[in-house]
């Protein structure tokens, strides 16, 4: 991602991020079942927020980890967010790029 274009349009990352987080977590998948279609928008959205991920959003994208676990992926009670392999791996895709980014502190702790 091009970190030099976000000043020139007047965007700042963390609320780039936090908005397209608050979205996924409203967002009402269409999945029913394994079967289903996919749902396109979480996919999409989580996509996004794994091109958002950078040093001035780690930490917002970090406090989404425990909402997908929970919600999307393994919930307690309830049904699961996400129901279909594709989408479900691009959740599992953005948690594993979550855990190998690496800032100058998170080298110095031995990781996240």
């Amino acid at each position: 991602m091009h970190h030099d274009l976000m000043p020139k349009l007047g965007l700042n990352w963390g609320l780039l991020t936090q908005e397209v987080i608050d979205i996924y977590k409203s967002h009402e998948c269409t999945e029913t079942s394994m079967t289903s279609k996919p749902d396109q928008v979480a996919e999409g959205l989580l996509k996004i927020i794994t091109k958002l991920l950078n040093t001035e959003t780690i930490s917002y994208i970090i406090n989404l980890v425990p909402f997908i676990f929970q919600q999307s992926l393994f919930p307690e009670k309830g049904r699961n967010k996400l129901k279909t392999s594709k989408s479900r791996q691009d959740a599992y895709d953005l948690i594993y790029e979550i855990c190998r980014f690496e800032t100058d502190d998170n080298k110095l702790s031995g990781g996240l």
